[in-house]
């Protein structure tokens, strides 16, 4: 078969691809049963879970009219509730701004740290210089540090933080300027920080609602199409079945590494590079609780290294219609090293504990309905090995007709929002591109 543009996963970087492309009727695999990817929900005796806590956040204005065209009506703007685990109590969430939970001694620790780096401004250049460790030191001084950023960052990319470098950071984590933490220091005004301060979600029915509407504009989409060869020099693919697809233009959304491991024909160094790539695994426990945890948060993180978990989020408490009448729901995250193993008995009996110690559940009979899924690809690791490794991974691919999209089919960290335009992004750039 011989097919002029090719999309391999009907994730959201996929599927927004293919619709931008749809007068060019792409040939969409996707190797589940299903769309969607991570962006999936499941449904458990009345209960709806997704792959964790997966929430629209959208800054882009075209976005937004995307997904308002395609689900009218069936979203609810949300503005965040988030919290933090700290030392036995629950306080108020981005940490670096609410120091006023803590104890004096910490406060005291936490305000001379922004004192002292309160003057450094760094450029560009400067930060992605850094290492993670070194950059979060230079922007919240050592209380901020100690306590909260480096145990939590730690625990969720198992790696020691001085590995990991800085290039990702600027809009993720933010930093507060020195005189509104002392206004909340002092209980004057309450800002909000970060990305994520508003988001989306479905009223019903999870976030699969979204891919699933977005695959309604999509001509041909084949389930269970695992693709197992691709011949790069070749433009030619082969699924489990045996079947092979020549393609003129292929967009990959599948994991980098795994593209890598998948590809024929490449040279060494493209397969060294694709090798010097790593992630960080996440196994999600969700649970359905027979009664809705007194708390009106939607998530919380959990730095202290005694508790295996690193978040905690209630799907109730941002989508009422996910549970029946009176219960609650809990998504546990547990984030693990790559090929690292974790027994499904150890993770539910870490996830109840831990909601225990919160005060959302009372007793392990409390939980009413209990299941698992495991995120193999979840965080990408942004070391200096990938600094090195992306540009010549990526130059290689484009120059063979081969675009990346997505999350980790760009090896990078990105919410949903900017998955889609990823997607739009990779199907403007395959569509230019002359076979």
């Amino acid at each position: 078969m011989n097919r002029d543009i090719v999309i391999v996963g009907a994730g959201l970087a996929g599927l927004s691809a293919a619709r931008a492309l749809r007068n060019s009727a792409p040939l969409v695999l996707e190797k589940e049963a299903r769309v969607g990817g991570l962006a999936a929900s499941k449904h458990v005796d009345g209960f709806t879970f997704d792959y964790s806590g997966h929430l629209l956040h959208v800054n882009s204005a075209r976005i937004r009219r995307l997904v308002d065209t395609l689900l009218p009506g069936a979203l609810r703007a949300v503005t965040r509730r988030a919290g933090i685990l700290m030392e036995g109590r629950l306080i108020d969430y981005p940490f670096q701004a609410n120091i006023r939970f803590l104890s004096k001694p910490q406060q005291k620790e936490c305000l001379l740290g922004l004192i002292e780096t309160a003057g450094t401004a760094l450029s560009r250049g400067e930060r992605e210089g850094l290492s993670f460790h070194d950059w979060l030191l230079a922007c919240f001084g050592r209380g901020i540090f100690r306590l909260f950023m480096e145990p939590y960052n730690r625990k969720l990319f198992q790696t020691d933080l001085r590995r990991l470098s800085s290039e990702w950071t600027g809009w993720a984590i933010p930093r507060p300027p020195l005189e509104e933490v002392i206004d909340q220091l002092l209980g004057i005004r309450k800002h909000d920080y970060g990305y994520n301060t508003t988001f989306l979600y479905p009223k019903r029915g999870g976030i699969e609602l979204l891919p699933q509407a977005l695959a309604r504009g999509v001509r041909e989409i084949r389930l269970g199409a695992e693709v197992t060869r691709i011949d790069v020099p070749a433009r030619r693919l082969t699924l489990k079945s045996g079947e092979q697809i020549r393609y003129e233009r292929l967009i990959s959304t599948m994991p980098l590494k795994a593209l890598v491991g998948l590809s024929r024909g490449v040279p060494p160094e493209i397969r060294r590079a694709g090798r010097g790539l790593k992630h960080v695994s996440v196994r999600v426990v969700n649970l359905g609780l027979r009664r809705k945890p007194a708390t009106r948060k939607h998530w919380f993180y959990i730095p202290e290294a005694r508790f295996t978990p690193y978040r905690v989020g209630l799907y109730a408490n941002f989508a009422p219609r996910t549970v029946p009448v009176g219960c609650g729901s809990a998504y546990v995250e547990i984030a693990r090293g790559a090929g690292t193993r974790l027994a499904r008995d150890q993770a539910k009996r870490a996830a109840i504990a831990l909601l225990r110690e919160m005060g959302m559940l009372g007793s392990a009979r409390d939980v009413v309905v209990h299941d698992q899924l495991d995120i193999p690809c979840a965080y990408v690791i942004h070391d200096r090995e990938r600094r090195t490794n992306l540009p010549a991974l990526q130059a290689y691919y484009r120059q063979n007709g081969i675009f990346l999209a997505g999350r980790y089919g760009l090896w990078s960290y990105m919410g949903m929002a900017e998955t889609m335009e990823s997607g739009m992004k990779a199907a403007r750039e395959a569509g230019a591109q002359t076979p």
